[in-house]
């Protein structure tokens, strides 16, 4: 089952711009693996940019889907059970 959530969060990357941590529902939670990565474009006529997707586990034994929307800006795309 896949729960879409949506909401801004601070993600901490590494040397090599891939996601390390992320601060989710009142903490941190620490990415064990980057299970796939995908680029998808934007809206080029509204000026979108073009979006970067991450599916990760967490250390905790979560996995979820990060977006990097800009650099910087990121959201919780989904949570993955």
């Amino acid at each position: 089952m896949t729960k879409k959530i949506g909401a801004r969060v601070r993600v901490v990357e590494s040397s090599t711009s891939l996601p390390s941590r992320f601060y989710w529902s009142d903490r941190w939670r620490q990415i064990a693996q980057v299970i796939d990565h995908w680029r998808e474009s934007g809206e080029w006529w509204d000026g979108e940019e073009d979006k970067d997707y991450y599916l990760i586990t967490s250390a905790g034994g979560g996995c979820y889907e990060l977006c990097r929307e800009a650099p910087g800006q990121w959201l919780l795309s989904r949570v993955l059970d």
